[in-house]
């Protein structure tokens, strides 16, 4: 298809055409084409030129489009607001962000949950970014001061991004930049933590500051980025580990704790990593303020758990316990035969109630599940959707493809009220609900676009 350019650009041909073909992107030899590309297939397509055409309302002149021959990334170019704009959008966007160029300088990297939302995004920062001259704080002259301006801080950005979303819970790193100095700062979710890094204009050579639930926890720098990162990573994984951690708690226990000492220091996180595999939400942890006893909550098959540590953990019981107040104790020879049968009861846990109170056992929640099935049929790939039931809770799974990627939308007996669980390629996501069942579909569908 071709795509139309606002008579503005007056940049066309003898002929008076205003069509600019996609042919190096979208008409072209598709073997050539990256599989893992976001814009390969029918909604990739419809996505880059929805993007295409977003651009080209605002552009002051033709957008053009380029694409690496490594990687084929594709980027594009165009003038708008007096500067030379370049935006290159990675493999798996809108996942991971889009880069901004202005002017040559290094500008900002912004994604968002779906296509649809970054677009917006990068069209707000580029309408709210001033033409060069106009004022002393101009982005881009500000930015060209930046440590990650240029292609060389842009690289460092990217691996500094990178680091970060490995270890952020379900790998969501969010970016900001202050409007002002332009410095960076990502905020990631670390062991159900809420951590902040504020990067300073300097970077590595000046310290850059970690706060942790709000309050500054340590600054951190070093002779080289990587060298930096690396400490930044170790000290929130140590930090992350209760027996480090103050928040005013007592530590006259902390000595005496299972966790305490360098392979203890590594089973709670072994734990942690065992359970969020497993859990159908984020694995949270506590820690008693007397006693420094750890605490993980998570929900699974519409139940929320608690395990509960004692300080001689595994020697002495771990409590499981339900919101259907079950109590359960399980010990094991070693750390790992205990989590074992922790795991496997859960699983084999059957939760006392019954197909009639579902959500779809009536003829409107028939209506209801009719009507989820083809939305989600209508964006699956190939219009292919698998539907499963529990045989103890007859709770339904929807199971489908998109994008080439499988997912699982697991809805609990209550739904919408109670929200459902989704899975990405066997790893829990996300939870999402809504206060009707079409509010929840869309999120559910804008969540996983």
């Amino acid at each position: 298809m071709p795509l139309r350019h606002r008579p503005a650009a007056k940049r066309h041909d003898q002929a008076g055409s205003n069509v600019q073909p996609l042919s190096p992107i979208l008409r072209g030899n598709r073997a050539r084409v990256a599989a893992n590309q976001w814009y390969t297939g029918t909604q990739g397509e419809r996505d880059l030129k929805y993007i295409f055409a977003k651009f080209t309302s605002i552009a002051e002149t033709e957008v053009e489009m380029s694409r690496r021959t490594d990687i084929q990334d594709v980027t594009l170019s165009f003038e708008a607001h007096g500067q030379l704009w370049h935006v290159t959008f990675p493999n798996n966007f809108p996942r991971s962000n889009a880069s901004l160029t202005a002017s040559g300088e290094n500008s900002t990297i912004i994604g968002g949950d779906t296509v649809e939302t970054a677009v917006d995004a990068i069209l707000n920062h580029i309408s709210s970014v001033q033409p060069p001259g106009q004022m002393s704080g101009n982005p881009a002259r500000v930015a060209a001061d930046q440590w990650y301006a240029r292609e060389q801080g842009q690289a460092a950005l990217k691996l500094v991004l990178d680091k970060f979303t490995d270890i952020a819970d379900s790998a969501r790193v969010e970016m900001t930049r202050t409007t002002d100095t332009q410095d960076v700062t990502l905020t990631f979710e670390c062991h159900g933590q809420e951590w902040q890094v504020a990067f300073p204009k300097h970077f590595p050579r000046s310290s850059a500051s970690l706060t942790c639930l709000g309050e500054l926890n340590t600054r951190i720098g070093g002779d080289t980025i990587e060298i930096a990162v690396s400490s930044m990573i170790n000290c929130i994984s140590s930090l992350n580990q209760p027996s480090l951690r103050g928040n005013g708690a007592p530590q006259v226990a902390a000595h005496d704790q299972w966790y305490v000492g360098e392979k203890g220091e590594a089973a709670p996180k072994y734990i942690f990593d065992e359970l969020r595999c497993f859990a159908e939400s984020d694995v949270r942890m506590t820690r008693k303020l007397d006693t420094q006893d750890l605490t993980l909550n998570f929900h699974h098959e519409g139940q929320d758990w608690q395990v509960e540590f004692p300080s001689n953990f595994p020697r002495s019981y771990v409590t499981l316990s339900t919101n259907e107040d079950e109590h359960v104790i399980f010990s094991g020879n070693t750390m790992k035969t205990a989590i074992s049968a922790i795991i496997a009861h859960i699983r084999d846990s059957r939760p006392t109630r019954l197909a009639a109170t579902q959500w779809y056992a009536s003829k409107e929640g028939e209506m209801a599940l009719k009507y989820i099935f083809d939305e989600l049929r209508n964006f699956a790939d190939g219009n292919a959707v698998n539907m499963s039931r529990k045989t103890d809770t007859q709770d339904v799974t929807l199971s489908f493809q998109r994008h080439g990627q499988d997912w699982h939308v697991k809805f609990p007996f209550d739904f919408p009220r109670s929200s459902a669980s989704l899975s990405y390629n066997g790893t829990f996501y996300a939870r999402v609900g809504g206060d009707t069942v079409e509010n929840a579909v869309s999120a559910i569908i804008n969540r996983i676009s």
